[in-house]
């Protein structure tokens, strides 16, 4: 790293030694390749791709004039809102200007913020971002892409597989590359191994490299086509990949009635669990878990996506579990992905996700930047233990049975 400014900030905020993501993506960044990043839950990867991008624009030698010089999608507003402080923490003492548009806010509102500060970075869902491009309503789009430097998909596989968002990313890209085909596209995710080569290759330039865990090889090395052939592009590899310091565990329950009880003792075990978060499979869910632990005598905060949830009190939860305010989160899948809570030292599934990629990103909230971790699953009967114990072997990672027992949570026994 050249940049003086950007090392002391890097000092000053506590960042010392690169985590192994960061360091491996950082030459590959500023190289200009594309870049497939293919990074576990918790290895660092917000830094790993704001850091280059940030020294490449206070140097100049990123996008052009007062243009936006690079565009950072996520797939939730939580997620955006967490890239744009780090971003911003990161910037702060530097003439780089960073912006968040995500939906929920009036456009025109954003219109007007986006014309008077001239961001060099804007950070926003998918949705957003594209009527900032493209416009909305009869009206013309404010971001100008044909001097864009670089496009960012923080999630990628969420962004271009799901219904939810793939229509506004694909528009938003088809956008930039249209009057931009020297973009430069980085793809973050803990499971890149789920997006197929037909994907990446739409996308990624010729040469584009992959960079994360268990990654031995870029395209090309296998297989490689003619030039100009959209052959010989590799498939990236399918492994997931978490934390090696998270302890998992699975409970088997006799009768579903019998989970909170659970919950609580889990809660009250000793050492007593720094802050908690536990997974619910359905928005309704999480008022009723929040209730029951509070007749418990237990404070506990609600986190839910959809109709039923707040968009500004999802902002504030997520917010208050980031900085430890909060003990006890109960969410839906809306909290698996993104939000890093350096606090967090539990996860419970309450309800068991739906299948290991779901189950990998959970899991992922916690073992964070080399940090212990336990993820404990509740399993109705011996299916659904059995269910938790395929997923382990799928994701590499041993499954014991715990139970909790005077007062502490005991392994006893390894799948």
């Amino acid at each position: 790293m050249k940049s003086e400014t950007l090392k002391t900030r890097l000092q000053e905020i506590g960042y010392s030694t690169p985590l192994p993501s960061q360091a491996e993506s950082y030459g590959v960044i500023k190289s200009g390749s594309d870049c497939v990043m293919n990074a576990h839950t918790g290895s660092g990867k917000t830094c790993a791709f704001l850091l280059p991008i940030i020294e490449m624009i206070s140097s100049g030698s990123l996008g052009d004039g007062v243009h936006v010089k690079c565009i950072v999608v996520a797939p939730g507003r939580e997620l955006c809102s967490q890239i744009t402080d780090v971003a911003k923490e990161l910037t702060k003492g530097m003439d780089v200007k960073v912006m968040m548009c995500i939906g929920g806010t009036g456009y025109d509102r954003t219109v007007e913020r986006f014309r008077a500060n001239r961001p060099d970075v804007i950070v926003g869902t998918p949705g957003r971002i594209a009527e900032m491009i493209s416009g909305k309503g009869g009206k013309k789009g404010v971001v100008k892409t044909a001097k864009c430097g670089v496009v960012v998909m923080d999630e990628a596989d969420n962004l271009l597989l799901s219904k939810a968002h793939k229509e506004s990313m694909v528009e938003c890209l088809e956008t930039v590359k249209r009057g931009n085909k020297g973009v430069q596209i980085v793809m973050a995710s803990a499971t890149a191994g789920d997006m197929k080569e037909g994907v990446v290759g739409r996308w990624c330039r010729e040469g584009w490299k992959e960079v994360g865990d268990g990654v031995g090889s870029r395209r090309g090395e296998e297989e490689e086509g003619e030039e100009g052939e959209e052959g010989g592009i590799r498939m990236i590899d399918n492994s997931r990949h978490i934390s090696a310091t998270t302890i998992h565990g699975v409970v088997k329950i006799a009768r579903d009635h019998l989970k909170l009880e659970l919950l609580r003792k889990i809660l009250n075990t000793s050492p007593n669990p720094n802050q908690v978060l536990v997974f619910v499979n359905e928005a309704r869910r999480v008022d009723i878990v929040v209730e029951k632990l509070s007749d418990m005598g237990i404070i506990a905060a609600g986190l839910k996506g959809g109709d039923r949830g707040d968009k500004d009190e999802r902002v504030q939860v997520a917010k208050a579990l980031r900085d430890g305010r909060v003990g006890c989160v109960v969410s839906t899948e809306i909290a698996a992905r993104g939000i890093d809570a350096v606090f967090l030292t539990h996860v419970v599934n309450l309800d068991l996700p739906t299948d290991a990629s779901h189950y990998c990103h959970r899991a992922g909230r916690v073992g964070r930047g080399g940090r212990p971790g336990v993820v404990v699953s509740m399993a109705s009967g011996g299916k659904e233990k059995g269910v938790v114990g395929r997923w382990g072997k799928e994701l590499g990672v041993k499954v014991a049975d715990v139970a909790v027992r005077e007062g502490m949570m005991r392994i006893i026994g390894v799948e």
